[in-house]
């Protein structure tokens, strides 16, 4: 069994540009594991000049040229454009972050586990071990490296990606996982967030996976 994330992490400062997918899969692969680095932690400085002046430039711009996500987009890219250093706005973004998903802004906190918005909202409860099994059926656990719990959003974003990269059937059913908490974790991001950045992100997220869900009932592609 593999120690490691289902899909290796969305590298934004080395991305090519433009960039080019070779199947539409390939892409909304993309824009899921973007989404999970994002969640997962705070962009550095590298990542925020990339973001302005570099290959995530380009990426974002991709981006938008997707109709529904274009509104989050847009709002994500808000806050990039600040007139601030990219290390004043890695640092703005790393707090933010803090707020949000480590517990810093107390009651505020928004917390990006599974198990935190189903049942009695206790973390790493029930969706830890049935996230620990679905890895487990394709032969990966999380790697040591990482200190989450497997029901984190973004390794369950990593996952999905996964899924939809090797066009696995099992995507339709963990989408529906998702859409069964997710949402409701997007918008508290909106309503809390204090810059655009990780709002934008939850708009993005709770777009696609409406997409997921109307393309599960009508049997297309979303993007």
């Amino acid at each position: 069994m593999n120690d490691a994330c289902p899909t290796p992490a969305f590298d934004l400062v080395n991305l090519p540009s433009p960039v080019v997918a070779s199947s539409r899969s390939e892409q909304q692969a993309w824009v899921y594991l973007w989404l999970a680095d994002v969640f997962a932690a705070p962009p550095g400085a590298e990542a925020i000049a990339a973001y302005r002046r570099g290959p995530g430039a380009d990426w974002l711009e991709t981006l938008a040229q997707i109709e529904p996500l274009e509104v989050g987009v847009m709002q994500l890219w808000g806050e990039i454009e600040l007139p601030l250093e990219d290390g004043d706005l890695a640092a703005r973004l790393g707090m933010a972050h803090a707020r949000l998903f480590a517990g810093v802004a107390g009651p505020r906190t928004v917390a990006p586990y599974e198990s935190a918005h189903r049942g009695d909202a206790r973390p790493c409860q029930s969706p830890v071990a049935e996230m620990e099994a679905l890895l487990a059926s394709r032969g990966l656990t999380v790697a040591r490296s990482l200190t989450e719990p497997a029901d984190h959003l973004s390794i369950q974003l990593t996952l999905l990606a996964d899924l939809v990269a090797a066009e696995d059937p099992a995507r339709t059913a963990f989408a529906q996982r998702l859409n069964a908490w997710v949402p409701g974790f997007c918008r508290l991001c909106v309503a809390r967030d204090l810059t655009d950045f990780y709002a934008g992100a939850a708009l993005m997220l709770v777009t696609l996976l409406e997409l997921e869900a109307e393309a599960a009932r009508s049997d297309c592609s979303i993007c």
